[in-house]
């Protein structure tokens, strides 16, 4: 990082800069708020302080970018670190952010791991650093077992504190690794293992710096003069404290912590499993222990590998660099004394309560076979830590860094991802999860290292991906390991409680029940307290209406930048794309409403093979082969829908281009030899011809073919001035149909005619549109209904339409809260079909751009350049 004081000379040389922020801005916004904080607190990052081979350490973690990154290095990106001493210089920061709308991303102290470090979500950001000078112990009450912190107060610094100012009676609660804030981590819903290891439902009372700048108190700290802000946590009226967790709704200075008493006694212990499959029962007794009480703490469930990767790497355990077997892993149990699986707990209070609890801790888990239990040792001189003795200071609020060694797991610098999906706390559930990890992880080459820490009714599944951040096929493989279990969690019901800046947006998507209300909730709040949106945008997928809107326009997404050509893979080949279609399924991805996405979108390519990967024989392709990549760049070829004639559309493992694969707004792309789609020699479509037909084309085409209605009949196309819907048209016409178009304007209605439909109907002029389209079409209903339109009213418009025994076929899609209703007798009375249909096979494609080479279908095409995309984007909807 460069010092403020140097920036006149440096200006071109700013590395990255907000978006909508000029340099001259963000230079004045940063001299500025050095006068609020003072110009050693203000450093910005430039080209010249960017080092490639930067080495830091769990201690000196950078400040502006992920130490343990899992995508490029500078793709979560600070521009500056402002580094405020107090709230009134919070405040003023803030307002000055407010002023040249330059986004701010506070941490606490940024030891994050696993999770992102202090990098902010929105590359060019500045990062509020609060710990590096606001990291005071403000105040400690023995007699309430309180205290009063700044942000930058680690578990370290808490427990020296209390230590040296006569309050040994006091005891904290610390997570794993004790380095960080005790703030921040109760602020991003931590946990540790204590009685108080929920950690913000043990804190009392914030100080919160607004988006706008003002600062305000919660509980009883909104009374002036009150004498009970740290024990009483709700005041009087809304408790606003949840809204400042996880999100970008405040910037925290203060924060009350309840501090556990000296229990009186304390004895930790380890109860050791010999079977993998023992999981189901042991968590089955736990949960009964931990509801009744029994168990006061928040014990771990912890598998024999994050045991021995606190010891050391895998290669001093053995030389197999692949999965571990499940037999070497025993091996491995054996070599460090530890079970399959292993509960490290502890009990607090004097003797007689303590042995009490013991004996039904014992008579429980015991009965367990195999089963066996151990307290731990006095050592020796010299003698190493067990597990047991590290978790037994852990367990008693003494804070340690032991737990880093799974950094090192995989590789001498490794790096880590966190997967924390909640689980119910039984034994079913618990072992699904564990399968469900342990499956992805042995695809995608990484072993299972994962513990169950048990809440009070439920089980925080924290699972570590360890990875050697040096090699980009293995941060490639690990970002899309965790991408798919996000999804598969989602499908049985678990959502991560924390999640990697990587995931933000996806998690939050998968938490949609009623069309994303919880979003769109959170999302009203940013923009009512925050909006100029410059705080913290993007943190657990909120992104402020400011920069939704440009999302939506596409600008959020579309920019041209240089990036190193991609290498092909043994099986692979690359493309080298002439042109490529832009498709609404675009500025959904864009926008974020259709989920994660590649940094490069689009799926309407044509190209031809300019390099072959190693293992690709010439029989399958050859050098100068017209390539066409469409929205399906691979499927498994094995699964129950790929095994059904025409339902690899539908593959649950398919491999999406600009989604699960970087797309075709590019030069170069990498597509797998086994699903190339190859443009015979004798088409002589143009390039700029066929890249339509690859989605929307190919879509209309297929939807129209696959209904069973012959030729000759009425095809009722909804949505027909849309891209697919403009396509339906034209091939339901060169396939014998006749057609009526349904949409909204004038402009369309013109459009839909040239295109050969033979009646339009305008449906927001319409004052009975099953009577208007009748009437257009000289009968009762149509044959054919084709949906294109992705609106849940036009669905129930549609159903009006279709003829007796007709055909509805189900194309667009609506928003998840817009529901289609209607009743079973409409399809027993009428005979209705209702059938879905998602985009098309290869031989889909061939056959529709056949229509294309016979001159029956004329897709209009507006050529532009690359560089004009974002231009493109922000009309995109438009019709010309």
């Amino acid at each position: 990082m460069t010092s403020i004081n140097e920036l006149d000379s440096l200006e071109d040389s700013i590395l990255v800069l907000p978006p909508d922020v000029s340099a001259s801005a963000f230079r004045e916004v940063l001299l500025e708020m050095a006068k609020a904080v003072g110009n050693d607190n203000v450093t910005v990052h430039t080209r010249q302080s960017m080092k490639p081979d930067e080495q830091g350490h769990y201690y000196n973690l950078p400040k502006e970018h992920d130490l343990f990154y899992v995508l490029e290095k500078d793709h979560f990106l600070a521009g500056a670190v402002v580094c405020p001493g107090s709230t009134e210089e919070v405040s003023a920061v803030v307002k000055l952010a407010n002023k040249y709308l330059a986004p701010l991303w506070p941490v606490s102290i940024g030891r994050n791991v696993g999770y992102g470090g202090a990098a902010p979500r929105l590359r060019g950001s500045i990062v509020l650093d609060l710990g590096a000078r606001m990291n005071k112990v403000l105040d400690v009450s023995s007699r309430d077992c309180t205290c009063l912190l700044e942000p930058g107060v680690t578990y370290f610094a808490l427990y020296e504190h209390l230590q040296k100012n006569g309050f040994q009676n006091l005891w904290i609660d610390n997570p794993d690794l004790g380095g960080g804030s005790v703030v921040g981590n109760a602020l991003e819903r931590g946990a540790g293992y204590t009685p108080y290891g929920e950690h913000f439902s043990f804190h009392c009372g914030m100080e919160v710096v607004l988006p706008s700048g003002e600062v305000m108190r919660t509980g009883m700290g909104a009374l002036p003069g009150n004498n009970t802000w740290q024990t009483f946590q709700y005041g009087y009226g809304p408790y606003p404290d949840g809204i400042f967790t996880q999100s970008n709704f405040g910037i925290v200075t203060k924060m009350g912590v309840w501090l556990m008493p000296d229990p009186g006694g304390y004895q930790a212990y380890l109860f050791s499993f010999p079977k993998e499959t023992d999981l189901p029962e042991i968590v089955e007794r736990v949960r009964v222990l931990r509801i009744s009480g029994v168990i006061q703490n928040a014990p771990t469930i912890r598998n024999t590998l994050i045991d021995a990767a606190v010891y050391g790497p895998k290669s001093g355990y053995t030389s197999n660099k692949d999965v571990l077997s499940s037999s070497e892993i025993d091996e491995i149990a054996k070599k460090i004394n530890v079970g399959r699986w292993n509960i490290y707990g502890a009990m607090y209070g004097p003797k007689p309560m303590r042995d009490v609890q013991w004996e039904a801790l014992k008579e429980s888990f015991m009965q367990i076979p195999g089963a066996r239990y151990e307290f731990p040792k006095p050592r020796e001189k010299g003698e190493k830590r067990t597990v047991l003795h590290m978790r037994e200071e852990t367990l008693k609020g003494l804070p340690n860094t032991y737990e880093l060694g799974w950094l090192n797991w995989s590789c001498e610098r490794g790096s880590l991802l966190g997967f924390s999906p909640i689980s119910p706390a039984t034994g079913f559930d618990a072992n699904k999860q564990c399968e469900m990890v342990k499956r992805r992880f042995k695809e995608f080459g990484f072993d299972y290292i994962g513990t169950f820490v048990v809440g009070w009714r439920e089980l925080h599944h924290i699972v570590c991906l360890t990875f050697d951040k040096t090699d980009p096929k293995q941060r490639k493989r690990a970002h899309r390991c965790i991408e798919l279990l996000i999804d598969d969690a989602a499908a049985e019901g678990y959502g991560e409680y924390r999640t990697h800046l990587c995931y933000m947006d996806q998690i939050a998507s998968v938490y949609n029940w009623n069309g994303n209300a919880a979003l769109k909730f959170n999302q009203q709040l940013k923009d009512t307290l925050d909006p100029n949106g410059i705080l913290a945008p993007g943190k657990s997928g909120i992104w402020p209406a400011r920069l939704r809107e440009q999302r939506s326009k596409g600008s959020f997404k579309f920019k041209i930048t240089h990036v190193q050509r991609p290498e092909p893979g043994p099986t692979d080949v690359l493309v080298r794309l002439s042109v490529s279609g832009v498709c609404g399924t675009d500025m959904g991805l864009a926008t974020g409403e259709l989920g994660p996405t590649r940094d490069i979108l689009g799926h309407e390519g044509v190209g031809y093979v300019v390099q072959l990967g190693s293992a690709v024989t010439s029989a399958q392709v050859k050098l100068g082969d017209r390539i066409g990549i469409a929205w399906l760049r691979d499927v498994c070829d094995v699964c129950e829908f790929c095994l059904h004639a025409g339902g690899e559309t539908r593959c649950k493992e398919q491999l999406n281009s600009g989604r699960k694969r970087d797309g075709t707004f590019a030069e170069y792309a990498i597509v797998p030899s086994r699903y190339l789609l190859r443009i015979p020699g004798h088409i002589t479509v143009p390039d700029e011809l066929i890249a339509p037909i690859l989605c929307g084309g190919v879509t209309a085409y297929a939807a129209i073919k696959n209904a069973g209605v012959v030729g000759g009949k009425w095809v009722a196309v909804s949505g027909a001035g849309g891209g697919v819907g403009a396509l339906a048209v034209q091939y339901a016409k060169a396939m014998g149909y006749r057609v009526l178009g349904i949409d909204v304007g004038d402009a369309k209605r013109d459009m839909c005619l040239s295109s050969g439909a033979d009646g339009f109907v305008d449906a927001a002029q319409s004052q009975d549109l099953q009577r208007d389209a009748e009437a257009a079409m000289g009968q009762t209903g149509a044959d054919l209904v084709l949906v294109c339109a992705a609106s849940g009213g036009a669905y129930n418009a549609a159903l009006g339409i279709v003829a007796a025994f007709g055909t509805l076929v189900s194309v667009g899609i609506p928003p998840p809260h817009q529901l289609v209703s209607f009743h079973p007798l409409l399809l027993i009375d009428m005979g209705i079909n209702i059938v879905g249909s998602a985009v098309g096979t290869k031989e889909d494609i061939l056959e529709a751009i056949g229509l294309v080479q016979r001159g029956l279908v004329k897709p209009v095409v507006n050529i532009q350049r690359l560089e004009d995309l974002p231009g493109l984007a922000s009309r995109f909807g438009e019709v010309s």
